[in-house]
């Protein structure tokens, strides 16, 4: 049985797709270990939002080659998906893997001439499967991806591709399995989660996601992951305060108070 490492950069559903990606693996029946095990395959899923964050990524390459000389050595996430040609240069690193590759990991990982599939030409939502978050006390549940916002300073549409929601029933299916696995809390998330819905047909929104899983009491607690200020609807507040299943939290990214900084960036 072959051993597998993996380590994480980034954000919740970077977090969520690895947790995922284990699930893949030790299905398909790979081991998996702690990253400073020794290990036949590392995999490296990357963050791009900041350049210390490709440095950090290019550290873990390195380090999982010193700690591993005769393993595999493997990067995806967004990172790969931008600068895979970056990182094909690096002597430690054996392949690279887009975000797009993720979802078949098991079949790809030893894979020795596969490319980085083009992002923005996806159009559905097709996440990685999750019934389990190990050695977590909450869940996280992807239930959208991408980006159509393009802010001035922001690679995540490049990275993550425009915005794509999970169909409701499979979003409420993943409720389902998390909370019959034990979960008494699952997590919302999302790269730009207060566009949930808008790409669907019919369309709906993430308040309509919300109070349909509010409605069944499929979960004890349902938290809301990151929302923009401007999509924070007097419908959806209104949910939460009577709701004893939406946790009584919201981050919300305000990036700035300056209309002017705001408007540089891009933000609306």
């Amino acid at each position: 049985m072959k051993r597998v490492a993996i380590t994480t950069l980034g954000c919740k559903t970077n977090q969520y797709e690895s947790a995922a990606m284990i699930e893949q693996l030790e299905r398909a029946g790979y081991q998996v270990v702690p990253f400073d095990e020794p290990a036949d395959i590392c995999i490296i899923n990357s963050c791009t939002v900041t350049a210390r964050t490709d440095a950090e990524t290019r550290r873990l390459i390195r380090r999982a080659r010193r700690l591993n000389p005769l393993a595999r050595i493997v990067a995806t996430g967004c990172y790969a998906q931008v600068a895979s040609g970056d990182l094909e240069r690096m002597p430690e690193l054996d392949g690279v893997l887009g975000n797009r590759e993720k979802q078949d990991i098991s079949l790809l990982l030893e894979s020795t001439n596969h490319q980085v599939s083009d992002i923005s030409v996806e159009r559905e939502s097709q996440p990685l499967k999750l019934t389990s978050f190990a050695e977590h006390t909450r869940a996280f549940l992807q239930a959208q991806n991408g980006c159509n916002s393009f802010c001035s300073y922001c690679i995540v549409p490049y990275a993550r591709g425009r915005s794509r929601s999970v169909k409701l029933d499979e979003v409420l299916q993943g409720v389902r399995d998390l909370a019959e696995n034990g979960y008494r809390e699952v997590v919302l998330t999302g790269i730009h989660l207060g566009a949930y819905g808008l790409d669907l047909t019919p369309t709906t929104s993430l308040t309509g996601l919300v109070a349909r899983i509010d409605r069944e009491r499929i979960v004890p607690r349902l938290r809301i992951g990151s929302v923009e200020p401007n999509e924070l609807s007097d419908e959806l507040l209104d949910l939460m305060s009577s709701s004893s299943c939406i946790c009584p939290h919201l981050h919300l990214p305000l990036q700035s108070g300056c209309d002017t900084v705001l408007e540089r960036m891009g933000r609306r």
